[in-house]
C-alpha cells in the first residue's frame, strides 16, 4: 500500500495487525474498555504479554493521552501513524512513555520503543483481560473505524441492532448477533461494544440498547 493510499485509519490497520502476530500476539479490533474502544490490541495470555495501538493519521496530542491512558493495562501501549511525525511529537510520546509506530505499504517502524511498568494498574488490567477472554481474535479490517457520536462502524451497528431489538423485543444476544451483520468477535463482545457506543453518547439507561 503507498503511502498516498493510507487516507483512513483503517487502511494502518492490517499491517499492524501483521506486525502484532509476527510477534506471537493474538489480534483484537476495537476492544471495549471504559466507555471507549481500543484500535487493536495483541495478546499471548501463555507469555503474559499485551500490547495496545491506537491508529492515527497524525500524532496529535489528543491521541498521545489516548495511547497514555492505555499504559494502565501494560506499559507497550503504541500510536501508528503512516507519516514521520515532528522531533517535538516524539518528544511528547518519550515523555509519556508511548511508543510511536511508523506504517508504510506493508511495513511496521518502531521509532519509539514503549515501556513503564510502574504505570500498569493490576485491577484495570485484569478486567481488561477477563473481557478479552470472552472474545475471539478477528476483526482487524474495522479496526480505526471512527466510534465517536453520529458516526462510524460501531455507531452503525447500533442503529442495526436498535431496529432489529426494537422488531425483536425478546431477543438475547446471540440471536441478535447472528441475525444482525456486526464487526465484534462474539456476542459478548458486541454486547459490550453497543454499552461503549451508549455511554460515549450519554445514551445509557436501561436495556441495552
Amino acid at each position: 500500500m503507498n503511502r498516498d493510499e493510507m487516507t483512513r485509519e483503517t487502511d494502518l490497520s492490517a499491517p499492524v495487525a501483521a506486525w502484532l502476530e509476527s510477534r506471537g500476539l493474538a489480534v483484537y479490533a476495537e476492544v471495549p474498555d471504559c466507555g471507549s474502544t481500543i484500535d487493536l490490541v495483541g495478546w499471548s495470555e501463555t507469555r503474559d504479554r499485551l500490547v495496545c495501538v491506537e491508529l492515527k493519521l497524525s500524532l496529535t496530542a489528543e491521541v498521545q493521552r489516548q495511547a497514555q491512558a492505555n499504559a494502565r493495562l501494560t506499559p507497550q501501549t503504541y500510536v501508528a501513524v503512516p507519516t514521520r511525525p515532528r522531533a517535538l511529537s516524539l518528544t511528547g510520546c518519550r515523555e509519556r512513555a508511548v511508543g510511536v509506530l511508523r506504517v508504510q505499504r506493508d511495513e511496521v517502524e518502531v521509532l519509539l520503543e514503549a515501556a513503564w511498568p510502574g504505570r500498569v494498574w493490576p485491577p484495570a488490567r485484569e478486567r481488561f483481560l477477563a473481557h478479552l477472554r470472552m472474545m475471539e481474535p478477528g476483526g482487524a479490517r474495522f479496526a480505526g473505524s471512527p466510534t465517536l457520536a453520529g458516526g462510524g462502524a460501531a455507531q452503525d451497528c447500533y442503529e442495526r441492532v436498535s431496529e432489529y431489538r426494537a422488531a425483536n423485543p425478546d431477543a438475547g444476544w446471540r440471536e441478535v448477533y447472528g441475525a444482525v451483520a456486526n464487526h465484534y468477535a462474539n456476542p459478548r463482545s458486541l454486547a459490550a461494544g453497543m454499552r461503549a457506543v451508549q455511554d460515549r453518547a450519554g445514551l445509557r439507561s436501561g436495556r441495552t440498547p
